[in-house]
Parts: C-alpha cells; sequence; structure tokens
C-alpha cells in the first residue's frame, strides 16, 4: 500500500497506495466545501506511439511490469511507483509517471541505501522528500524506512523506537509529520492495531481511543489515507476485519487526540456503498474530495465503481468510462495536473499475480480545470483560448485558456474542454511536406500529384510525400523547359538533344557518328502516343525556339 499528497496546500495532503487486506483511508473535511460545477470523469491514457509538436513522438518506451501491492505517491515531479508483485516476480524497481509517458529511475541506491524488492509497503510525501516503510518478500517483512530525495533513495537512520516490522499499513503527512497506522505483523500473522507519527527522523508512538478499543473493530491494512491538516482528520473505509472479512463502515479519526469516531450520516451507511478491501483511495485538492475506486467485494471479486466524500457525505461519481474492476491498486493525486492516476492491480482477492493489463493508465480529474495564459503553462505544451468576445480589444484582456489534455495528432485540434477531437476539412501536411486536407475519418488525403511541391517534384496521394514525378514529363514548373528525372531539374531540352531515331532524342554529348539524323519533319518528343515536335536540322525542333 502507499500514500500521496499534494504540494499545493498543505492543509490537505493525500495519501495513495494499495491495501493489503484492507481499508482504505483518507482525509475529509471538518466540513462540506463547496460543489464543483465541472463533473469529473475517468480518462484512459492508452500507452500507444503519439506525436507531439513539431511531430515529435511521445508515450513510447519501456513501462512498469504489471504489478499489484506496489507502492506509489506523488514525489514533487510526478506519480513515483515503487516495488509490487506478479505471482512470485516481486519487484524491486523505481518508475515515475509524468502523465504522457513512464520513466524508469535507474543508478538511484545501492546496497543498503536501496530498498529491497518488496510489495505491501506503505509510502508518502512530506513536502520535500517521499518516505516508505516496511512492506515484506516472499519470507520477511520488513521494518525499514527509506527517503527518496527525488533521484535516489537513502535509509533513514531513524531514532526513538520504530513501529516495527509490519505490511499493509497506511501511511499519510499532515503537514508537520508523517502518521503510520495499522497494517499486519508478518512474524505473528496478527492485526496491528497502533498509530505511530514520524518528524524528521524520529518515530513516536500515538495513544488512541475509541475504534482500537473494541476489538470486534480492529482492521488489516488502514490501507490508503489523505489527511486534512486544518480538520485534523483521516476518513477510513472498509478494509478487513475479523478473520480480515471486508467491512463498510467509515470512521474520522483526529490524529491529535488519536480519537475514533464512527460516520452515521445515511449516506456513510447506506447499501451501494459495499464493503471492500485493497481499494485505491486518495483525496483529491482540485475536487476538494476523497476519492475511493474499486477493491475487492466480500465475495473476492474485484468492483470497478467510484466515489466520493466531500467530508459528510458519500456520493457515487457516475462516469461514462471508467477502469475495469481491480484491487491491490493505487490511487495517487498529481497536484501539477491536477488528477488521480492508478494503472495495473489484480482482479480478485485471491490472485497472487496482477492480471491487470498495464498497456494503459486511468487518470480521474475534472475535464479542462488546468487553467492556462499560454502554452508554457501546460505540460502538453499547447494552451487552447477561448475566443475574444465580439467588440473586446485582446491587447487589453487576460484570457485563460485549458491546457489541452493529451498530443493530437495530424487531423486533430485540441478543443476548449482540452480533449483531441478530429478536425475534418481541416490542412494537415504529410511527412515530406505536401499540404492535403483532413477526412471524415482523421486521415490526411493528399491530392496526389496535381500538387507540384517543388522543382520536377509532385505529391504521392499515398505517403504525402515530395518524391512522385509529373505523369507528364513536362512540368508546368519549368515553364518552356522540361522535367529531367534523374536530376530533377529543368532543362533547356531544346539545346540539348538530336533527332537519332523516330520519336527518340540521343543527349547532344552522344557521338552523332554513330546515329543517323532522321529527316527533317520527323515526328519527335513523343510521350503517351503523341508527339510534341519534329526533326529540323537533326534537331527536335521546339515550336517556341530555334535548334541550336
Amino acid at each position: 500500500m502507499q500514500v500521496c499528497r499534494s504540494t499545493g496546500s498543505l492543509s490537505w495532503v493525500a495519501a495513495c497506495g494499495p491495501l493489503a487486506g484492507a481499508l482504505a483511508l483518507a482525509i475529509s473535511a471538518l466540513a462540506a466545501p463547496a460543489v464543483r460545477a465541472e463533473t469529473p470523469v475517468w480518462f484512459e491514457v492508452h500507452l500507444v506511439p503519439q506525436f507531439g509538436p513539431n511531430r515529435i513522438p511521445i508515450g513510447l518506451g519501456p513501462r512498469p511490469a504489471r504489478r499489484q501491492g506496489y507502492a506509489a505517491s506523488f514525489d514533487g515531479q510526478g506519480i513515483l511507483v515503487f516495488g509490487g508483485r506478479d505471482g512470485a516476480a516481486i519487484h524491486g524497481d523505481t518508475w515515475r509517471w509524468n502523465g504522457y509517458e513512464w520513466k524508469q529511475l535507474t543508478a538511484v541506491g545501492s546496497g543498503l541505501d536501496m530498498p529491497s524488492p518488496r510489495y505491501d509497503a506503505a509510502m508518502t510525501y512530506d513536502g520535500t522528500r517521499v518516505v516508505l516503510h516496511g512492506g515484506r518478500n516472499a519470507a520477511t517483512t520488513f521494518d525499514d524506512t527509506y527517503v527518496w530525495n527525488g533521484s535516489q533513495w537513502s535509509r533513514l537512520a531513524a531514532l526513538g523506537t520504530p513501529p516495527g516490522r509490519r505490511h499493509s499499513h497506511a501511511m499519510t503527512f499532515d503537514g508537520a509529520r508523517v502518521i503510520l497506522l495499522g497494517g499486519m505483523d508478518g512474524g505473528t500473522a496478527i492485526r496491528v492495531t497502533d498509530v505511530w507519527r514520524l518528524a524528521g527522523s524520529t518515530w513516536e508512538r500515538i495513544s488512541t481511543i475509541g475504534m482500537a478499543d473494541n476489538a470486534k473493530n480492529i482492521r488489516v491494512a488502514p490501507g490508503l489515507v489523505a489527511y486534512d491538516a486544518t480538520g485534523h482528520r483521516l476518513v477510513l473505509f472498509g478494509g478487513g476485519g475479523p478473520f480480515l472479512v471486508p467491512q463498510r463502515d467509515t470512521w474520522l479519526i483526529d490524529t491529535d487526540d488519536g480519537a475514533w469516531v464512527p460516520c452515521t450520516r445515511p449516506s456513510c451507511t447506506q447499501a451501494a456503498l459495499v464493503a471492500r478491501s485493497h481499494p485505491g483511495m486518495t483525496y483529491d485538492e482540485d475536487q476538494q474530495r476523497v476519492v475511493l475506486h474499486g477493491g475487492f467485494a466480500l465475495a473476492g471479486g474485484a468492483l470497478s465503481d467510484t466515489w466520493t466524500f466531500d467530508g459528510l457525505d458519500w456520493s457515487p461519481a457516475a462516469t461514462a468510462e471508467r477502469p475495469a474492476g481491480r484491487g491491490g491498486h493505487v490511487l495517487a493525486y498529481d497536484p501539477i495536473r491536477r488528477r488521480s492516476a492508478t494503472f495495473a492491480g489484480a482482479a480478485n482477492r485471491a490472485s497472487t499475480g496482477a492480471d491487470v493489463p498495464n498497456d494503459t493508465v486511468w487518470e480521474f480529474y475534472r475535464v479542462g480545470h488546468a487553467g492556462c495564459l499560454d502554452d508554457e503553462d501546460c505540460a502538453s505544451g499547447i494552451c487552447v483560448l477561448p475566443p475574444t468576445p465580439r467588440g473586446t480589444d485582446p491587447r487589453t484582456m487576460v484570457v485563460q485558456g485549458v491546457c489541452c489534455e493529451e498530443y493530437c495528432g495530424a487531423c486533430e485540434r485540441c478543443d476548449t474542454g482540452g480533449r483531441c477531437r478530429i478536425a475534418a476539412g481541416a490542412s494537415c501536411r504529410g511527412d515530406k511536406g505536401c499540404d492535403g486536407v483532413c477526412s471524415e475519418a482523421g486521415r490526411c488525403r493528399y491530392p496526389g500529384p496535381e500538387q507540384r511541391c517543388g522543382t520536377c517534384l509532385a505529391c504521392s496521394a499515398i505517403t504525402g510525400r515530395c518524391d512522385q514525378m509529373p505523369r507528364d514529363p513536362e512540368d508546368p514548373s519549368c515553364e518552356r523547359l522540361w522535367c529531367d528525372k534523374a536530376s530533377h531539374q529543368c532543362r533547356d531540352y531544346q539545346r540539348v538533344r538530336r533527332c537519332v531515331a523516330p520519336g527518340q532524342c540521343a543527349t547532344r554529348w552522344a557521338h552523332c557518328a554513330a546515329f543517323t539524323n532522321k529527316p527533317d519533319g520527323t515526328p519527335c518528343n513523343c510521350y503517351g502516343g503523341e508527339c510534341h515536335d519534329v526533326c529540323a536540322g537533326g534537331f527536335c525542333d521546339r515550336q517556341w525556339g530555334d535548334p541550336q
């Protein structure tokens, strides 16, 4: 499991990560914030070749192997992913998702300064560094702490009494300290109910009251958390209760006094909000909502629903598209791009492998909310400005546009909602400079050889390249000269050719003694069954000039 937090405001910190057995936690506000007008959506980012500005390929290259139980968190630059497992394969690699492509971060530590391969670890961002704790492999449950500074890992020489070995626990940041809670002790296979905080390099246990006093309500792996530094509350939903059975209750947790208070409002107890473990959960700073997605249901199958919590009530997020059901995944919030992202996971709680494909990344966000004034404000390099109102002087008007959410193809244009749309009828250009027109299907159609694109060159209707010779050897771009197909240059053929055979000419430098000049009046310069000139004095006599 893991967590992620925003740097945009210390009053809200997002945490995200997989839950290995359990609950999801996230922070809520003390009072419900204002409702946003824009409806959030899920968007599937396909990792296929795309082209950006100047037709530079984007989205190419390697990507993380499919996995579940990985740790992920915003790290100040993008979504950092570490570890996870797929069956017997336990990963120890580090990746970053920037919204358009994956990048594997190599040479990021060695020996004890590099976390060993593991899964079900806890991870969060404290504003300057990422903190990772615990996790497990096939034989060991870890009790170590590592920090990521943006470019490399190092082991933290922790002071005080550390939390001890555990996996499937949760961490978040409250603006001053890292908060850790729950999980399982791999050595004794019992659920852990304590809460810890890390300030600098010192771990300290926090006393709790409420839920922790009731053995019936003790949970495994609180999962993902997010924190409201003003309200000082965590939000916990579901997780593994007695015998690791998924639960469906919501708890609010004060990290100052350690009090756990149940949410008893109708929205917190509605039947549609089913029990689950291993969901993806984070706090979306832009929407000011906790976002919950998927997880494993009581019967073990994966859920695909999405819910948001505004500090008082849970509400279903109705979206036209959404990720396939999954659990053991991470939902991590990126405050730079104002969206939460997830990938991979498992389709069933009983699965030890990662059977959700890794060829796409799903993002949840409010479309077009990232404002911009020019292209430099956007990660995609494209800022779409709205039309200037009639009668307004654009020189005195500051207009905020919308960042394009993707890189558009040759026959696509970004609309005012930030999405690429087919632009039928728009002009497009081939890879070698031929101008074309976009079809209804979004393909560039080129006019073909009738479009000339240089001396003795014409466009190919298939490739859009300036490499197809004119059908007629007399290229209009040569005016009264003739196109030389070998050199792609205009030549004065009337001065360099002799009549040596019916309808054919040889260059003036040929040994004329080897040929017999045809009589004057013999047709020459014949193409396609039509002769354009006649022989005169051994030369093709052009109508517009005298032979040499």
